[in-house]
């Protein structure tokens, strides 16, 4: 949700430069309008690819965690007796 309410915010600050650049002729005003496609293209898009990158990096965490986990209650599971060092 903070997320979103950040994109819209920057998106009506780029609405807002746009608007004010626009009354610039010709090829001044070309520039700013691919400039401020790059900074929009920067500024939203490359946060949300780092939000949804941490993301898979969790869940792939989540899931390594797990699987040992898993061999390490088979393991326990396996032996006759319950080992000195562990925690039980």
């Amino acid at each position: 949700m903070l997320l979103v309410k950040k994109s819209i915010t920057r998106i009506l600050f780029f609405s807002v430069l746009y608007f004010k650049f626009k009354e610039v002729s010709g090829k001044l005003r070309m520039k700013v309008n691919k400039w401020l496609i790059v900074i929009s293209v920067v500024i939203i898009i490359v946060p949300t690819i780092i939000m949804v990158t941490n993301v898979i990096n969790a869940f792939n965490s989540a899931e390594t965690a797990r699987g040992k986990a898993m061999k390490a209650l088979e393991k326990i599971e396996s032996s006759e007796t319950i080992p000195e060092n562990s925690n039980f």
